[in-house]
């Protein structure tokens, strides 16, 4: 443990950090340890790793802080899945260690979108989640299986199953998910009861917010400053509709992903895709995410409550 942690730290403090891609890359240096990580500049949070330690994956995070703890206590938001960690420094350098003990942690990080850390006594900050999918897969074979998508046609379900999911299965996410892009106002709720109850408590808190702050101060703050569904502000709604495909895979018992895939606008390419998740409820697969819109509206809840001095708000759990 002693020797992954150094190697780790090696790799956050490498000076080549300030020159690695975007997204997430897989990295190894002689005699250490692959892992995979992202630099995230301009932040409290300056890099994120991780790597396998005996079969079992080891997270490392760099903070810039001025704090002498030792040890720490924080919050890991990935989508609208909140983790709760704890963080164990190295030495007094700026490196953290994070054990993950949930195995749908990693899973959920390669689907995508934005994560965020919020360190008690330390200013939360996000990190981006592009490229964790091929980082995971190429640094951390011995502690990542990433769930192989099964595709799902545009009309007809699919025959057999694959991944864990049953034919039926199939068939049903897709069309919750079709319905969810024909914009569909009418019928019960395609969302679970929790992404409900964590957009109604952000709304909620927009009110009373823009009350105390002035009008529109809290716009965005819900993630309604774009469409979740599409990544935009603009679309051709006609386009959207035929040009959706719609692939699947089971991350869990009882819980799927899906990758939405799509064009805005004629001429360009069905390329643009957004990831949900879903869990099977007994009344149906219900939509429980939608790429980083959770994420977003918890983040502008915990903003809220403690702008307005309201304790912290705990949404439920998904069934």
């Amino acid at each position: 443990m002693r020797l992954v942690c150094a190697a780790v730290a090696t790799l956050l403090f490498s000076p080549s950090i300030a020159h690695a891609q975007a997204g997430w890359t897989a990295v190894q240096q002689p005699g250490q340890p692959t892992a995979a990580r992202v630099q995230v500049p301009g932040t409290s949070l300056r890099g994120v790793a991780v790597t396998c330690d005996r079969g079992r994956p080891l997270m490392a995070v760099r903070l810039a802080t001025k704090a002498t703890a030792r040890a720490a206590r924080g919050r890991l938001i990935v989508g609208a899945a909140i983790h709760e960690v704890g963080l164990a420094r190295i030495g007094t350098s700026e490196t953290w260690m994070i054990p993950i003990t949930d195995p749908a942690l990693l899973g959920r990080m390669a689907a995508g979108g934005v994560a965020s850390l919020h360190v008690t006594g330390m200013p939360p900050a996000g990190f981006p989640l592009a490229g964790a999918d091929a980082a995971f897969a190429a640094a951390l074979a011995s502690c990542y299986k990433p769930s192989a998508a099964t595709a799902l046609p545009s009309s007809a379900p699919t025959a057999r199953a694959t991944g864990g999911l049953a034919a039926t299965d199939l068939a049903a996410i897709e069309t919750v998910v079709r319905r969810a892009y024909a914009y569909e106002e009418t019928g019960p709720s395609l969302m679970t009861p929790r992404a409900d109850a964590i957009a109604a408590e952000c709304a909620a808190l927009q009110t009373r917010y823009d009350r105390k702050l002035g009008e529109s101060e809290s716009f965005g703050l819900c993630s309604e400053d774009a469409g979740a569904l599409c990544g935009c502000q603009d679309m051709d709604e006609a386009v959207l509709k035929r040009t959706l495909r719609v692939t699947a895979a089971e991350i869990a018992p009882g819980r799927a992903r899906a990758i939405a895939r799509f064009a805005l606008f004629t001429g360009e390419p069905a390329t643009r895709s957004v990831t949900l998740e879903l869990v099977k409820a007994p009344t149906g697969w219900k939509i429980d995410r939608v790429g980083s819109e959770q994420a977003t509206q918890l983040d502008g809840i915990i903003k809220m409550r403690k702008a307005l001095g309201l304790a912290a708000w705990t949404p439920p759990m998904d069934r």
